[in-house]
């Protein structure tokens, strides 16, 4: 089983929320987001030492809020479909237009 609570090292990753607050339990995809999008090699060690690869490549395949930059990579190396990984599919690349039109 694992601990609910994070390595002060990730401090770092999450500038924007309680860090004290966050609990691997409940909030796995954010963390997982967080650090396959910004994290070091040391946050990357931890998260895939952490979680199954099966879990990575879930959230990978189920959240469009990863960067392109991130997602790309990152399905690269686990050899994940690019038109399987959300913000990767051409229809969400393509210019919105106009949004408001006034």
């Amino acid at each position: 089983m694992m601990s609910s609570s994070l390595p002060q090292f990730l401090v770092k990753l999450f500038w924007d929320v309680d860090f004290d607050r966050l609990c691997l339990t409940e909030h796995r995809h954010f963390i997982l987001k967080r650090v396959l999008d910004h994290g070091d090699q040391e946050a990357i060690l931890w998260m895939r030492h952490t979680f199954r690869d099966e879990e990575i490549k879930s959230s990978l395949k189920k959240y469009r809020s990863f960067s392109r930059k991130s997602a790309n990579f990152w399905a690269l190396i686990y050899d994940i479909q690019k038109d399987s990984v959300p913000c990767l599919k051409r229809h969400l690349l393509k210019d919105p237009g106009i949004v408001w039109p006034y």
